[in-house]
């Protein structure tokens, strides 16, 4: 095998084949039930083109979009704090107007929510550029993030990928070719020893889980 044949096997690819895509999305759903363990509530919004595995997650109601944030813009759920989570597998469409779904996600969220982001290639370079400062901006913290690609040899163990970041994906963006992100909206966010100390010094009763609302959002 020569050098030329070796490199796309190192390239962040802009389609995985049947059989990449199948190994990435296995690794993604692993990190992604693991998440799902932390979120919990009474209310979250779904937007992806196809459901997403919930097998784990520990909210009752689920309103699900069957296309992006854009297409179904007019549904959206505009009661402010009234979200406890917000299952977003990220689309073409929503990277073209970052800040103005982030802006409608943000004013639906309660003080506790989370949002758990399913992010692929070749989504993720501009995602990392544009939507995680963003987020930052909206004073979400990154509680977890785990990156990984669809090599047969991943490049990301378990270390790896706990210690990548979107600064790291920006200089090597042929590094990880998808990430699962877990963001949560308290800018104290009980999720790091320095977090955790702030935390203790807070007088704030928002930092657990609270159901955020009983609305349905689904009712015309």
């Amino acid at each position: 095998m020569t050098a030329l044949q070796l490199l796309p096997s190192v390239m962040s690819r802009t389609a995985w084949t049947s059989a990449q895509a199948l190994r990435a999305r296995a690794r993604m759903s692993l990190v992604w039930q693991r998440y799902l363990r932390e979120c919990h509530g009474l209310w979250a919004v779904e937007l992806s083109s196809e459901s997403l595995n919930r097998d784990n997650l520990r909210i009752p109601h689920v309103y699900h979009f069957g296309e992006s944030f854009l297409a179904q813009a007019s549904a959206w759920p505009i009661q402010p704090l009234s979200l406890d989570l917000v299952i977003w597998r990220v689309a073409a469409n929503d990277i073209a107007e970052l800040p103005a779904v982030l802006a409608q996600m943000g004013a639906s969220l309660g003080p506790s929510a989370r949002i758990l982001i399913w992010i692929e290639s070749p989504l993720l370079n501009s995602w990392c550029q544009i939507g995680m400062p963003l987020c930052s901006g909206h004073d979400w913290v990154l509680c977890q993030s785990a990156w990984g690609d669809a090599r047969p040899v991943s490049l990301f163990p378990e270390l790896v990928a706990s210690k990548w970041s979107a600064a790291w994906q920006q200089w090597l963006p042929f590094g990880a070719e998808w990430s699962v992100q877990l963001w949560q909206r308290e800018t104290i966010c009980p999720n790091t020893p320095r977090l955790k100390r702030r935390a203790k010094k807070s007088t704030s009763t928002t930092l657990g889980w609270q159901p955020q609302s009983t609305i349905d959002h689904s009712a015309k």
